[in-house]
């Protein structure tokens, strides 16, 4: 036991030598870490941060074999779709009816006001998205 007075008031404190060491083997750990250990560990603490990091993770995967999940070739064109805008993915039909992940076509107009191309919407076709898919007159190479 130790003795400790503050002030004319003295208290016992009972220190046990077991919690004492641990303490003290973990502030050497803290004190002896390097600069990137306590960074690792601020950082495994922040849920949000790893998630992110997933995500970043998962966006250069996709980045790096993105010839496997695109479509269509780097060089492919369809002509009368320049400066068409992105279209919009539906999954249920003018009726409400599940399809699953699909997009309408696009019909290209002249609005006559003001003579500009406008694309509207054509909900009589889809166009199913789908992906791995094996590519017209082209081998994935390996």
């Amino acid at each position: 036991m130790a003795r400790v007075e503050v002030k004319g008031m003295t208290d016992e404190i009972r220190v046990e030598g077991r919690i004492d060491e641990a303490l003290d083997q973990e502030e050497e750990r803290i004190f002896y870490a390097t600069p990137r250990q306590l960074m690792w560990w601020q950082f495994r603490k922040h849920k949000a941060a790893l998630i992110a990091v997933a995500v970043l993770g998962l966006m250069y995967f996709l980045a790096l074999f993105a010839d496997l999940f695109a479509p269509y070739g780097v060089m492919d064109r369809f002509g009368g779709s320049d400066n068409a805008p992105p279209t919009k993915i539906h999954f249920r039909d003018e009726e409400g009816v599940w399809q699953g992940p699909f997009i309408y076509k696009l019909k290209r107009t002249v609005d006559p006001e003001t003579i500009a191309v406008v694309f509207v919407e054509d909900t009589s076709v889809i166009y199913p998205i789908r992906l791995f898919i094996e590519r017209a007159g082209e081998e994935i190479a390996c």
